[in-house]
Order: structure tokens, then C-alpha cells, then sequence
């Protein structure tokens, strides 16, 4: 047998065949004018995401303004409502306490007489 030391390319370790490349990253390989160009082009990518999420933030904030205003008029007319609906349960006992005391009355008066 024998075979190589295991690898990809069977030989392993004497630098031939199995050995990893070690990629060269793009910005090596530019002239400094370029490479202040792709640098300046990656911040102002970021600086468009930055502004993007921003923005984002800003009209997701007011949709939640807009919302509780709403909800706060929606509670005010509930309370409007139940102020009503108070009043009226109101008028309806003293309805009812006066035709009481007038039957009262018309009982008494009956038995008076």
C-alpha cells in the first residue's frame, strides 16, 4: 500500500495536489485609485442601507402614531357612548320612580275617598 497522507488530491502535506489555495481578495489586486473607488462605493452602499432602515423606521413609527390616534379617538367615542347610555339608564329610573309615586298617589287617594 502506502498511499498519500488523505486530502482531496490524495498527496496531502508536500504541497502539490491537496494542498488548500488561499484566495487573494479582489482588493489586492486594484491600483490604489481603484481600490478608493470600491471603498468609497461600499460606504455609500452602506450609508443607502443605513438611510434605507432609517426610513423604514420612520414610517413604521408613524403607523404606530397614526394607530394610537386612532385608538384614542375610537376610546373617546366609547366613553362618549357609555356617558350616554349612563345618562339615559338615568332618565329611564326617574321615569320609572315617578309613575311609582303616582300610582302610590292614585292608591292613597283611593283609599281616602
Amino acid at each position: 500500500g502506502g498511499g498519500g497522507g488523505g486530502g482531496v488530491g490524495g498527496l496531502g502535506f508536500d504541497g502539490q495536489e491537496g494542498a488548500p489555495r488561499r484566495k487573494v481578495p479582489a482588493t489586492a489586486l486594484m491600483d490604489p485609485q481603484e481600490l478608493a473607488d470600491w471603498r468609497k462605493a461600499r460606504l455609500m452602499r452602506r450609508i443607502g442601507s443605513i438611510e434605507a432602515r432609517a426610513a423604514a423606521r420612520d414610517d413604521a413609527m408613524e403607523a404606530v402614531r397614526t394607530s394610537l390616534a386612532w385608538e384614542e379617538g375610537v376610546f373617546a367615542e366609547l366613553l362618549a357612548l357609555e356617558e350616554e347610555a349612563r345618562a339615559l339608564e338615568a332618565r329611564e329610573r326617574a321615569k320609572e320612580a315617578a309613575l311609582a309615586a303616582e300610582a302610590r298617589a292614585a292608591k292613597a287617594a283611593e283609599a281616602a275617598a
